[in-house]
């Protein structure tokens, strides 16, 4: 069945029908017609100055009706950001999420507008030493209930989140075992109570399959040790920088040196832990989406989704920028490429056990 799209704009507006076709998400046909559509409202009026996205009023089609629009406000923005500008905003969000930035203070309201004091020695080496501790301090609480972070939201406000933890993950493990196991009457997510057999059972198939033993079990252990393991290298390697920053610290250009490799080191650390097998960008990469008889692959859905995209706590802290997916792609691959030769046996190895 069509829809119809009506776009107006200072007075103007035109109608003009679009049709859903069989898929209803992807909607390529849709937004092509409804941006038409559009064009034609702007040509109505046109002026100087361009097209305030707050000016432009729709009654869109799907996937418009769906997810807002996002899709369409980032079409009528300026031109994608420099390669540059995206490794910037990529290590901005790895320097957030874990202490140990030089110039970002983690406990203020806005950690990247205020740089902690460097020019003394004891500055320097006391903000190595708390953030080591810090560290240490999170690698505790990911083995427990989980640590907190913080990231940059779509209004450009920095928020904070919080991790799942390893014993957390154990615990949300059981609850929504036994939650599947009680077909619904035991629901302490607060989930509708199904109302008939049928509902029951797919409401428990769901939880001890699709939450359990897949989320919980399969990638939610797994992704809460790669915490752990990152918050301890980060912490060593903010023991480590007190070395430099004692001495090569001291000397003209020393500090910034200091601070440029070291703080690189910890986007380096961040992002290998990252990409390991249910690491957080590894979990990005090899998402999927099944819609109807439609499957949009791995690797391929992460590439076609905007970069700020909340409807999924996998994406909805970071800035997936195309740089960001280059290279969590790249690191994903290569990990799957380690794991496939640390858990097979090659020909070699086959032959010497014969």
């Amino acid at each position: 069945m069509d829809s119809v799209a009506h776009v107006t704009r200072s007075g103007g507006k035109v109608t003009g029908p679009v049709s859903h076709g069989e898929n209803t998400t992807s909607g390529r046909m849709e937004n092509l017609r409804f941006e038409e559509l559009l064009g034609q409202a702007e040509a109505l009026s046109p002026t100087s100055g361009g097209v305030p996205v707050k000016e432009i009023r729709a009654l869109a089609p799907a996937p418009y009706a769906i997810h807002g629009l996002e899709t369409l406000s980032s079409s009528l923005k300026s031109s994608p950001a420099s390669w540059q500008e995206q490794l910037r905003l990529y290590k901005e969000d790895q320097l957030l999420a874990h202490p140990g930035g030089d110039l970002v203070d983690l406990e203020a309201p806005n950690p990247l507008e205020s740089p902690p004091p460097q020019e003394g020695f004891f500055q320097r080496i006391g903000k190595d030493l708390k953030d080591a501790a810090a560290n240490l301090v999170n690698f505790f609480k990911d083995l427990f209930g989980g640590s907190t972070y913080r990231y940059v939201d779509e209004n450009q406000e920095v928020k904070t989140a919080q991790r799942r933890g390893l014993l957390g993950t154990v615990l949300e493990f059981f609850k929504d075992l036994a939650s599947g196991l009680s077909f619904g009457f035991f629901r302490p997510d607060g989930e509708p109570e199904p109302k008939n057999i049928l509902e029951r059972l797919s409401f428990a198939w769901q939880k001890v399959v699709g939450e359990a033993l897949v989320d919980d079990l399969v990638l939610g252990l797994p992704s809460s040790a790669i915490h752990v393991l990152d918050d301890a290298a980060l912490a060593a390697w903010n023991l480590l920088e007190v070395v430099p920053d004692a001495t090569i610290g001291n000397l003209p250009g020393g500090r910034e040196l200091v601070t440029t490799v070291f703080d690189n080191g910890q986007v380096l650390i961040d992002y290998i832990t990252d990409c390991l097998p249910s690491g957080e960008a590894w979990m990005r990469v090899h998402a999927f989406e099944v819609n109807g008889n439609e499957l949009i692959p791995p690797i391929l859905y992460n590439l076609k989704l905007p970069e700020r995209y909340g409807r999924d706590s996998r994406w909805s802290t970071v800035r997936n920028t195309p740089f960001r997916k280059t290279i969590e792609t790249v690191g994903s691959l290569l990990a799957d490429v380690a794991l496939a030769k640390f858990t097979t046996h090659g020909p070699k190895t086959s032959k010497r056990r014969q």
